[in-house]
């Protein structure tokens, strides 16, 4: 679209002369010249930095050593899930490890599902449970047995911050045989130790012995821990550098005992000092 020529006023004014329309252009031509040699200046790699909110809100983990067969374990649970109600989905993520001398790893009627796993009964051994529920809130509390005691954790352990935002991207889930995903992370400060990643389900139908001695055979078990993703089952080496984003893929086999659209994906980052962050996403 050609714009009228505004040098020229209605009137009959002067026109502006050849000297100013080269002096004003040659400014323009500078200007352009060095605002490219800027741009061309920067390493492409530089050009975008990731930078990390400078503090996010911690979410806790409570890993919940249980059973089918412990009797008191529904009260943990029911406890668990008070504790969600007040603070929120993504501010507690529980993982129930079926494991130890209550665990169930058969059963004789195919209809309902044994629930313990191998790793769920080293993991039982490894952090020292000796008795069941047992829970770990955040591995710094040690093992709490007494239900009331976990609210007191878990609002000491809410009201701080984390440099870490961690979160977690679902590439190829109805792929058969594999479900893909991609863990990233960024920090406002250096963190340094160990990723790890879980399967967990929701919504397992099956059979738990109940605080009155009952066996309840269309109990509904959730979070349940279903498989661990990374190489080392205690989680990988990690580092995330300041203001520069970390990200991993991982990928794992689909159990045909697992439903793909009540799986999620637990991953969090932890040091000496406990869980610096947690995070929770669904499959499907």
């Amino acid at each position: 679209m050609k714009h009228k020529n505004t040098n020229h006023q209605q009137g009959g004014s002067a026109a502006v002369s050849l000297k100013d329309r080269v002096g004003g252009g040659l400014i323009v031509l500078l200007l352009s010249f060095f605002l490219l040699a800027a741009c061309d200046s920067v390493d492409e790699k530089d050009r975008l930095v990731y930078v990390a909110p400078s503090e996010v809100s911690r979410s806790i983990l409570i890993e919940d050593f249980t059973g089918q067969r412990c009797v008191n374990c529904p009260d943990a649970t029911d406890e668990i899930e008070r504790l969600k109600e007040t603070y929120g989905e993504d501010a507690i993520i529980a993982v129930g490890i079926h494991s130890g001398p209550f665990g169930v790893k058969s059963m004789p009627n195919p209809n309902y599902q044994a629930l313990a796993t191998d790793l769920g009964d080293e993991y039982y051994a490894h952090w020292g449970i000796e008795a069941q529920p047992g829970v770990i809130i955040n591995r710094s509390s040690g093992p709490v047995y007494d239900t009331k005691q976990y609210a007191s954790f878990v609002n000491t352990l809410i009201k701080q911050t984390t440099p870490l935002a961690i979160s977690i991207d679902m590439g190829n889930v109805a792929t058969g045989s594999d479900i893909s995903f991609k863990v990233k992370a960024g920090t406002s400060e250096p963190v340094k130790g160990k990723l790890q990643v879980w399967v967990v389900e929701d919504s397992i139908s099956s059979i738990q012995l109940m605080p009155d001695g009952s066996g309840n055979m269309a109990y509904m078990h959730n979070h349940v821990f279903r498989s661990s993703v990374t190489q080392d089952p205690y989680g990988d080496d990690v580092q995330v550098d300041t203001n520069a984003e970390f990200s991993r893929d991982f990928h794992v086999a689909y159990d045909d005992k697992w439903v793909l659209n009540h799986l999620s994906i637990v991953a969090f980052v932890y040091n000496e000092k406990g869980v610096v962050q947690v995070v929770r996403q669904e499959v499907d």
